[in-house]
């Protein structure tokens, strides 16, 4: 339970708050404290819903990176051991690269 003055937890054998020294209200503090629960039970699935669902979207953007990167890699490493032709793509950044300098 909860002190209806400060908002401080009050244990269930305590009679008065150990912050505010306020009395412990029965009876319809005891209602709200119960009512306070369900709602935040409610709303901490909700919440467990949202973030699952933000870190499902973003694990795949971070998938979709690592691929984007690794392929790019791989087949810069391939074009250097000469294992694969260079792409137009390659001898355009190859140029581009010369005239920037």
């Amino acid at each position: 339970m909860f002190c209806w003055k400060c908002g401080e937890p009050i244990d269930d054998g305590e009679e008065l708050c150990k912050v505010c020294s306020a009395k412990k209200r029965h009876g319809e503090a005891e209602e709200a404290d119960e009512a306070a629960k369900k709602v935040a039970g409610k709303f901490g699935e909700k919440i467990g819903e949202i973030g699952k669902a933000a870190m499902d979207s973003a694990l795949k953007e971070v998938e979709k990176t690592v691929l984007k990167k690794t392929k790019k890699g791989t087949h810069k490493a391939m074009v250097k051991l000469g294992l694969q032709k260079e792409t137009p793509l390659d001898k355009a950044e190859k140029i581009w690269k010369k005239i920037k300098k």
